[in-house]
């Protein structure tokens, strides 16, 4: 069977195996958790748009992508934003940007200084001045590897296959042996996809774990038997992440809601409960909150019900008869939806003072600080307009100001 992409081909065909066999022992591998998502949903949304957008060579769409996760990050996480940075040099990069590519690789060094990203941006642009010839030759071979993986792309899969099998299992460096891995998930032969599955069960960790990602983005009903098998029959935690993570790309959200309900790992209960809410599986997390008897599996659906953004579910409960610390984790969990104004409107029919400082969590949360400037504003009781004085302060900006001048005024008037 022949591969369907049309692409030129980069090298004659026998110049392949020659131009492999150059690059043995190139350049330095990609740091340890370079195929890692960000923590946060938002950010591993857009992180895995950007790769969808690089894997189809759309390098442009790509770098928009890794622009927004860059401010996503700054605001959410901002000591993982020089992830972004990089994925920018990369899109820049293959964009053939060079000069951009080469700035963002400089905005990166100079803002994180101590990133483990560094050493492979610099190798986007090439050996630095100073290296020695020795490194210059293996980057040089690097180069050619990727050169003659592209022209993989268009090869017939009978001659792609065994060259890509011998990059993945031989002395290549990281960044050649994904780029094999991405060449072969674009192969459309029943051989292609038994090796991707192969490297799943049982390559090398960073190279499984990008393989497990690639059966989710594939879809179909034997990458997802696959998924569940390895889910089944792993013991390994970071295996059973990454086809969490598989799953939410696929958008499988019954597997999803069978390892929050039985996975024995609490961690891993939680990590589904969570990316339940960044798919936005409503019913799903409904069913776990009423059926569950595990409090931290409670809690986690109500997180993700932020997440999702499903404010009147989440008012349903901190409103309801749940016990106390459930109905605190809803209006917690009403602050990462953003719904300050359903907090504001909440606050006065709370009716203790447990319920009431989680409510003010949740708007500190959503950073709705007009909020509690009005409950400052409306505050009887001292004690509690102290705590809302602190909050607004946190937030800073005029309101804060405001409020602080209003506090030392009726200092004064006492």
């Amino acid at each position: 069977m022949m591969n369907r992409i049309t692409r030129p081909l980069a090298l004659p065909l026998r110049a392949l195996g020659f131009a492999l066999a150059l690059a043995v022992g190139s350049a330095a591998a990609a740091p340890d958790d370079r195929a890692m998502a960000p923590s946060g949903s938002a950010s591993q949304t857009l992180y895995w748009q950007g790769h969808e957008q690089l894997k189809q060579g759309r390098w442009e769409q790509a770098l928009q992508l890794f622009l927004e996760l860059e401010q996503q990050l700054r605001r959410d996480e901002p000591a993982a934003a020089d992830s972004a940075l990089y994925w920018q040099a990369y899109a820049q990069r293959q964009g053939r940007r060079v000069a951009e590519a080469r700035a963002t690789v400089e905005r990166l060094q100079r803002e994180f200084p101590q990133s483990r990203w560094l050493a492979e941006a610099q190798s986007l642009l090439g050996a630095p001045a100073a290296a020695t010839s020795v490194a210059a030759d293996a980057a040089e071979r690097e180069d050619l590897v990727e050169s003659a993986l592209a022209g993989l792309l268009s090869a017939p899969s009978e001659r792609a296959l065994p060259l890509l099998q011998r990059v993945i299992a031989g002395n290549y460096s990281a960044r050649s042996k994904e780029r094999a891995l991405f060449v072969l998930s674009q192969i459309d032969d029943p051989q292609a996809s038994a090796q991707i599955l192969q490297i799943a069960r049982s390559g090398e960790p960073d190279l499984r774990d990008r393989a497990i990602r690639m059966l989710g983005m594939s879809g179909n009903d034997a990458a997802r038997q696959a998924l569940q098998t390895l889910y089944r029959d792993s013991s390994e935690l970071k295996v059973r992440q990454s086809v969490l993570q598989a799953w939410m790309i696929s958008s499988d959200s019954a597997s999803m809601l069978q390892a929050a309900q039985t996975d024995p790992s609490t961690e891993l209960r939680a990590e589904a409960v969570r990316l339940l809410g960044a798919m936005g599986a409503l019913d799903e997390l409904r069913q776990l909150l009423s059926t569950s008897t595990d409090a931290d599996v409670q809690e986690s659906a109500l997180d993700a019900l932020g997440i999702a953004g499903a404010s009147d579910d989440l008012v349903a409960v901190a409103t309801g008869k749940a016990a106390l610390p459930l109905r605190m984790q809803a209006l917690r969990g009403l602050g990462i939806a953003g719904a300050g104004e359903q907090l504001v409107a909440l606050y006065p029919r709370l009716e203790s003072a447990e319920l009431k400082a989680a409510a003010r969590e949740g708007l500190l949360i959503s950073g709705h600080q007009s909020g509690l400037r009005q409950l400052y504003n409306a505050a009887q009781d001292a004690d509690e307009k102290r705590e809302l004085l602190k909050l607004v302060s946190l937030l800073g900006g005029d309101d804060a100001l405001d409020a602080i001048e209003q506090a030392i005024e009726e200092g004064e008037g006492r």
